[in-house]
């Protein structure tokens, strides 16, 4: 007879099952450590060709808000005094000087709209943001609906 207490067969499977388990993570254990972890060159560090495109972008932008300046202040016409301006992209790649007229402007999603007064300094504003707004003089219709929504 069996001098030892007796222990039934499933138990001993599953004992020799988590063994074998156990035995296979030790050994990809000992792999993944073994291992050099590989860093992404696109995560950690910038292309110099990606440098390239944004300084150029920056200095693109700057070139033409120079050029801007430099146009003559458009004359107000003395019966449109109330302009409409709708806000029509967003400002990503937008340099700073764009995002502050924006903010300036009340323009400060997509597609919102605001009533501005006409003036020299205004219209210098909407030209240096022309890209991202339009702008006209309203007709009643458009300022009556606007209002009404609103």
């Amino acid at each position: 007879m069996v001098s030892g207490p007796v222990v039934p067969e499933n138990v001993l499977k599953r004992r020799k099952r988590l063994e074998q388990i156990q035995a296979e993570r030790q050994e990809r254990l000992a792999e993944q450590r073994g291992k050099k972890k590989t860093v992404k060159a696109g995560v950690t560090f910038k292309k110099a060709s990606a440098f390239v495109a944004e300084y150029r972008a920056v200095d693109k932008t700057v070139r033409r808000m120079k050029r801007e300046y430099k146009k003559p202040t458009p004359v107000v016409d003395p019966e449109s005094k109330l302009l409409l301006v709708v806000r029509m992209r967003g400002s990503d790649g937008a340099d700073s000087k764009t995002r502050r007229i924006l903010q300036m402007l009340r323009l400060r999603k997509i597609n919102y709209a605001v009533f501005v007064e006409a003036t020299p300094a205004t219209l210098q504003m909407l030209r240096l943001v022309s890209h991202y707004v339009a702008h006209g003089t309203p007709t009643l219709k458009t300022v009556r609906d606007l209002v009404l929504k609103r």
